[in-house]
């Protein structure tokens, strides 16, 4: 069996699934034999690659001259219709790798037009697909611009959805998908991440903040992306007691970010 993993970025670009789903097929690789092959878009990288990582081939397929203008256009009202224009030559570039590739079944993370391309290609031609939500969205549906009233996806059938929320398998349930919907909350490795003895605390805390150990403090690590959701901790922290404290921590948004 093979499995075509397409993701929204990946190694060595950060991508908490992407990093996951590797070391998954890397596992089921050597335990049974499943040989495995990727495809990703991109978002802090704009160069086109072919490379190798732990004996699987990559492709990230991204088109480095329409993305130079996207960004050119950034701060324009053109931005919106060069975003569409992005979308859909990324995805016809997918697409015509898709052909050229053979696989059993498809297996997406994020949302990006690698993702939706495959998604469209594995309904459009009867492949299997594990559809995997990792993102806060509204609808588990991915439609390249301007498609979504004259494309019908039936995720219904021949496809697994694992959703890594409750909120997003409740999402689901809402679109009429339930049947197929596996709610499976990312797993977390204990000896890594686990509990820290007292001392360890006053440690971390001292070195990030000058809170005082009465203070409750609250840690958030995440990229300043919309998404992320950042101004709901601050809203809350205005309606808590003032020994709760709030880090934000992460990186910024570069010119290479296709999101706000």
């Amino acid at each position: 069996m093979k499995v075509l993993v397409v993701s929204s970025k990946y190694h060595p670009e950060y991508s908490g699934s992407g990093l996951r789903a590797h070391r998954t097929y890397v596992r089921l690789r050597q335990k049974f034999g499943i040989d495995f092959e990727v495809i990703c878009s991109g978002t802090k990288s704009s160069n086109p690659e072919r490379y190798e990582l732990d004996g699987a081939p990559v492709e990230r397929i991204v088109s480095r001259r329409v993305r130079n203008l996207n960004r050119k256009l950034a701060s324009t009202p053109l931005r919106r219709f060069s975003n569409a224009a992005l979308t859909h030559i990324e995805a016809r570039n997918v697409r015509n790798k898709l052909t050229q590739t053979s696989f059993d079944v498809i297996h997406t993370f994020g949302y990006s037009p690698a993702t939706a391309a495959a998604i469209k290609w594995s309904r459009d031609h009867q492949v299997p697909l594990i559809l995997e939500l990792v993102n806060l969205m509204t609808t588990p549906y991915q439609y390249l611009p301007g498609t979504r009233y004259f494309t019908n996806h039936d995720l219904g059938k021949n496809s697994v959805i694992v959703a890594i929320s409750k909120s997003l398998g409740e999402m689901c349930k809402s679109h009429g998908l339930t049947e197929n919907v596996w709610v499976r909350p990312n797993p977390v490795d204990t000896t890594r991440f686990s509990i820290p003895t007292d001392n360890a605390r006053i440690t971390a805390r001292q070195k990030i903040s000058s809170v005082s150990n009465d203070d409750i403090l609250i840690v958030y690590v995440a990229k300043y992306l919309t998404q992320k959701n950042h101004s709901f901790l601050i809203d809350v922290l205005a309606e808590l007691p003032d020994q709760y404290k709030l880090v934000l921590a992460g990186p910024p948004l570069t010119d290479r970010d296709l999101v706000p």
